[in-house]
């Protein structure tokens, strides 16, 4: 429900992204590869090769003329893509901020707060076209590669890979959603391990600069491919390791990576209405930690972020096992 991609209990080689209802779902098969990563190694390089999952789907014919309707994330609004342009131009109208209770005239109000106007007023931000997620309702599946983490018995030195990481990724708008476009790793004591720019696979609609950080000028031709970073991850990612994050389902669809060892301060941290709602990392810092991020107007920082997910974690280990 959550929305984290697992491989199909019915299907071993599977991945299936379940959001809200399994409505839709139809049987893919998958395939495994040897790759093997000369780029980035942390510490005591491995061995040259190792085995791990990959999926990759057998896609549905797609031509170009077939169209699509998705609904914008940032408007609501419908509107129409083939599988690599779109339709649909016109312009949207959206608040890139949150709908927040306030006292208004004396009044208690909903209203946004980006610009502070009530919910049924027109966006205050316009984009040459409409984004979406990349996501339905329903078990879904992505056309590309997943992979898990290989195995601690793969490396050289096993005890050296029972690792603790906090990890962000930061996302932008491509004609098929949101893709990754930088991924931040920082280890237990706050020390950043990994961090690269990403190039997406698909045409980029948006950076999403203002929530990402993500300028035109930070992806180009030299950027490592979401495969380069997958290998680069899995040098010192195992299927052992602790993975700490907020909405940690969203940057592990991004990563296109399976994995069950997860935290995620979303989850630890509930909101007090419940599923699906989920409290801001900001609020979550805010009130808990008694501390600000996400400040910067040149979007987020994804170490700031990390950092922030990792402390949030050690306060609740200090509190509920050590009484502090």
């Amino acid at each position: 429900m959550m929305g984290y991609p697992t491989y199909s209990e019915e299907y071993r080689n599977i991945v299936t992204i379940e959001k809200k209802d399994s409505s839709n779902f139809k049987k893919t098969k998958g395939t495994v590869l040897n790759p093997s990563a000369n780029d980035f190694v942390p510490g005591e390089r491995t061995e040259s090769t190792y085995r791990i999952d990959r999926v990759s789907y057998e896609t549905f014919p797609i031509v170009d003329n077939i169209s699509r309707t998705r609904k914008c994330s940032r408007c609501g609004k419908l509107f129409i893509i083939t599988s690599r342009k779109y339709i649909s131009t016109d312009c949207c109208f959206y608040h890139w901020g949150k709908l927040q209770r306030v006292v208004y005239n004396g009044k208690e109000e909903r209203r946004y707060s980006c610009c502070s106007q009530s919910a049924i007023a027109e966006g205050c931000s316009t984009s040459e076209v409409h984004v979406w997620s990349g996501l339905i309702n329903g078990i879904n599946k992505f056309h590309g590669q997943f992979v898990s983490a290989p195995t601690p018995y793969l490396f050289l030195n096993r005890e050296k890979y029972f690792k603790v990481y906090a990890i962000d990724c930061e996302m932008c708008f491509t004609v098929h959603g949101l893709e990754i476009a930088k991924v931040t790793v920082v280890g237990l004591g706050g020390d950043l391990i990994y961090s690269s720019f990403v190039r997406p696979e698909s045409e980029i609609i948006d950076f999403n600069t203002r929530f990402s950080g993500i300028t035109k000028d930070d992806i180009h031709l030299g950027t490592k491919s979401l495969r380069e970073v997958q290998n680069d991850l899995m040098r010192f990612i195992t299927s052992e390791t602790i993975l700490i994050g907020h909405g940690l389902e969203n940057d592990l669809r991004a990563l296109r990576l399976v994995h069950y060892l997860v935290v995620d301060t979303a989850k630890t941290f509930p909101h007090c209405q419940g599923f699906p709602y989920r409290r801001s990392l900001k609020h979550l810092c805010e009130t808990i930690l008694k501390k600000n991020i996400q400040g910067n107007a040149g979007g987020h920082d994804s170490f700031e972020d990390a950092n922030a997910c990792l402390e949030l974690m050690m306060w609740r280990v200090r509190r509920d096992y050590f009484g502090q």
